[in-house]
Parts: structure tokens; C-alpha cells; sequence
């Protein structure tokens, strides 16, 4: 009879494992861009004028969010406060009651598509919703047409689902 190794194999390859990853603690120290942090203000202040630039007409909400129209609907920039590297970009529609079928539809984008997602809130809003980390706000409103570009294919395939 042949004795069962394969827990020692385990156990080797769990060693090798530890191996290669015992540098990482140093590399996660590092900050993550050589480039100043931005604080939210500032963050703020080059979505607005990339928006502008763009030919939209941004606003400054209450919270500090910002709100503008883009090919007839109404879309928001949220951000994070404690976090002036994280961005996303939302466009929110008072849904209708939602069916078991909107619901898969949801599902289905959220697990074929990269980048962004669709919920349904708890106020029954339906909401695509695109999130990201950037290292600085110049970085990030690259990907401004991408973002657009990704929650309209989303929009397409909710309404081809329904």
C-alpha cells in the first residue's frame, strides 16, 4: 500500500507560497503613486472643469457631489471623503416594481461585464454604477468616455433582458 503524501505536498507547496509572498508586506508599505495625494477639493475641482471642457454643464450638490446631463439624463460623480483616489460615476432611474426578471438581468450584466455594475436600491432605484481607483484625478478623467461607454452598454443589455 502507497502511502498518502499528498498532505506533505500540500504543506511544501504552502512553504513556497509563503516564500514568494514574504516580500509583499514590504511592497504594500510603498505608496501606491510618487505622485502628491489630491484632497478631494481638488479632485472636485478637475472632474468640473474636465466636464466643462467636455461641454456639459456640471453643478455642486449640497453633499458635494456633482450632478450633470449627459444625452438627456442625469448623471452624479460621488465622492469618497476619506478616500480622494476612489471615483464613481452614477446614473440612477426610479425603477418600476422590480420583477424576477429585471433582477436576473442585473445579475447577469454584474456577472459578464467588467467595470460596472447595476443594482436595484431599497428606494427602487435602478442604478448603474461604474467604480475605480486612480492615483490622480488627470488619471482618472481618461477613463471618463470609457465609463459613459460601459454604463450605456449595460443600459442596452438591461433593456434587451426585460
Amino acid at each position: 500500500m502507497r502511502p498518502n503524501t499528498s498532505h506533505f505536498i500540500h504543506r511544501r507547496r504552502l512553504g513556497q507560497l509563503a516564500l514568494a509572498l514574504a516580500p509583499l508586506p514590504a511592497l504594500a508599505a510603498q505608496p501606491a503613486s510618487t505622485e502628491p495625494s489630491s484632497s478631494i477639493d481638488e479632485v472636485r475641482a478637475a472632474y468640473l472643469k474636465y466636464l466643462r471642457e467636455e461641454g456639459f454643464s456640471p453643478r455642486v450638490l449640497e453633499k458635494g457631489s456633482i450632478e450633470f446631463k449627459r444625452e438627456g439624463l442625469s448623471h452624479g460623480l460621488l465622492f469618497d471623503e476619506n478616500d480622494p483616489h476612489f471615483f464613481q460615476l452614477i446614473l440612477s432611474f426610479e425603477a418600476e416594481e422590480p420583477t424576477p426578471r429585471l433582477k436576473e438581468a442585473c445579475n447577469q450584466v454584474n456577472t459578464t461585464m467588467k467595470w460596472v455594475k447595476v443594482y436595484i436600491s431599497a428606494s427602487n432605484n435602478l442604478t448603474y454604477s461604474v467604480e475605480a481607483l486612480y492615483s490622480s484625478p488627470a488619471e482618472a478623467v481618461k477613463f471618463f468616455p470609457r465609463a459613459f461607454s460601459s454604463i450605456q452598454d449595460a443600459r442596452r443589455k438591461i433593456r434587451e433582458a426585460r
